[in-house]
């Protein structure tokens, strides 16, 4: 096939022009760098130049002025369009400067354009995505710190009897030897921290709440857990049994007592969450049922500490209302992100007795989630699993 053969009708957005030759331009964008008293200069390739067509269209005819308008009408036309080449086929582009349309008394029954035109390509700009993780942690913190106000606005010591401030100390240590007990934290280190040593010294903390909250992180770091148990047990810290409640007309005194035992109770459990709520960001679930788990005591944990404090129909828009559901729903959005890559559990009984490595691989096709096939089934001699229902990870 000859190249007058191959060669294709010209068209611009399905407008037929004829073309009497064109330009392309293409290749390297590129810097020349010269230093003096040096031989050698350096060329800097900035990457690929846009490539360029300027195509000497034209339309002839008895009604090439009805052409001419159709073809105007086209270029006219907002975005990118298809353009025939008749050398180089089908190809999508766009106009980089205006088109030029020549008329001449000489040539009569035909219009000639310049049009310029630049080679397309879709929009590459980097998008905008929220780090679920960081999103989840900064919404904890914001609800941790709304708590710690809310706290230091209702734990009233200041001014106030021996009494009041040696009950209040009793309740704090209360809290933290129940915190203790569920997290398994060293409670004889708080001590000191809270200000047993100098005499129940809260008086000059700028927020209780915040030296508390701290307390409670250190207790549980000193547990020593996974993040993923330490977001079950602070779920279970959040469902502490409320203080004995108020007798009937009590003194000012003992109104003052049982109004910060309250205040603490409230307190401990908003922390907790929010403790449960920074845990579960950051944990990598064993197993999607494990994260189905730490998402359902999640939210039955919050749904009782967001009901208490509020009577039934009573208004719940306040900040710190608001940033303990906007923590809530961060908090499932980073665990959900996580649990698509954890493994799920299924049930399986062998065939046959076969060893826990040749068990794992029919299963998941791989073998390093048979330490967790022997340790969760409690396997005696990994050599020999026994033909009887078993729990096992998938990956």
């Amino acid at each position: 096939m000859s190249w007058r053969e191959r060669m294709r009708p010209a068209s611009f957005r399905g407008v037929s022009f004829g073309v009497s030759g064109d330009d392309k331009e293409s290749g390297r964008r590129t810097v020349l760098h010269e230093f003096p008293q040096r031989e050698e200069v350096y060329v800097e390739d900035l990457g690929a130049v846009a490539t360029r067509f300027t195509v000497q269209a034209f339309v002839l005819g008895s009604d090439y002025m009805e052409r001419r308008d159709a073809l105007e009408r086209a270029l006219s036309e907002p975005g990118p369009g298809t353009l025939a080449h008749p050398w180089y086929g089908e190809i999508t582009v766009s106009q980089f400067a205006p088109y030029k349309v020549k008329h001449s008394a000489q040539d009569g029954g035909m219009a000639v354009f310049t049009l310029s035109f630049a080679l397309y390509s879709r929009p590459s700009s980097p998008a905008a995505v929220v780090n679920a993780h960081i999103s989840a942690l900064d919404k904890a913190g914001r609800a941790g710190l709304l708590a710690c106000s809310a706290f230091d606005a209702a734990f009233k010591i200041a001014g106030e009897t021996f009494y009041v401030v040696e009950q209040a100390y009793n309740s704090v240590l209360s809290v933290f030897t129940r915190v203790q007990a569920a997290l398994g934290g060293d409670v004889s280190q708080m001590i000191g921290l809270l200000g047993a040593a100098s005499g129940y010294d809260f008086f000059p903390l700028l927020s209780v709440g915040r030296k508390l909250w701290s307390g409670f992180q250190a207790l549980g770091t000193a547990a020593g857990k996974n993040e993923a148990g330490l977001a079950a047990d602070w779920q279970a810290v959040a469902s502490l049994n409320a203080p004995t409640p108020t007798p009937a007309n009590p003194g000012s005194t003992r109104a003052r007592v049982a109004a910060n035992a309250a205040a603490v109770y409230s307190f401990t459990r908003r922390i907790a969450m929010v403790e449960s709520a920074r845990a579960m960001t950051l944990a990598t679930p064993e197993s999607r049922a494990q994260a189905r788990g730490l998402r359902e005591g999640f939210t039955d944990a919050l749904d009782l500490v967001l009901a208490d404090g509020y009577e039934e129909g009573e208004e719940k828009e306040n900040d710190l209302y608001a940033s303990f559901t906007a923590m809530r729903a961060s908090t499932l959005a980073a665990l959900a992100e996580a649990a698509r890559s954890a493994p799920d559990v299924v049930s399986y009984t062998p065939a046959a007795v076969l060893p826990s490595l040749v068990l794992c691989y029919r299963l998941s096709g791989d073998i390093r989630l048979e330490p967790d096939l022997v340790a969760r089934n409690s396997v005696i001699h990994p050599g020999f699993v026994p033909v009887e229902p078993l729990e096992a990870l998938t990956a």
